[in-house]
C-alpha cells in the first residue's frame, strides 16, 4: 500500500477507515440488538477513540512500515 501512487491514496484511505471505524460501528449496531444500551456504549467508546487517535496521530512520531 504505501508503494501506490498518490491518486491511489484517497480510494485506499477511505476503504481502511471504513474498515477502522466502520467495522466497530457494524459490531455495535448488532450488539445493539441484543442490548440497547450495550450497542449504543460501544457505538459511542469506539467512534471517540477513533477520533481521539485521528486527533492524536499528528504528535506521534513513527516511521511507516516496509
Amino acid at each position: 500500500m504505501n508503494r501506490l501512487p498518490k491518486r491511489a491514496f484517497i480510494p485506499a484511505w477511505l476503504l481502511m477507515q471504513g474498515g477502522s471505524l466502520g467495522g466497530a460501528l457494524i459490531v455495535s449496531a448488532a450488539a445493539r440488538r441484543v442490548d440497547r444500551r450495550l450497542g449504543n456504549r460501544m457505538a459511542i467508546v469506539s467512534s471517540v477513540t477513533w477520533m481521539g487517535a485521528k486527533a492524536l496521530k499528528p504528535f506521534i512520531r513513527r516511521g511507516r512500515p516496509l
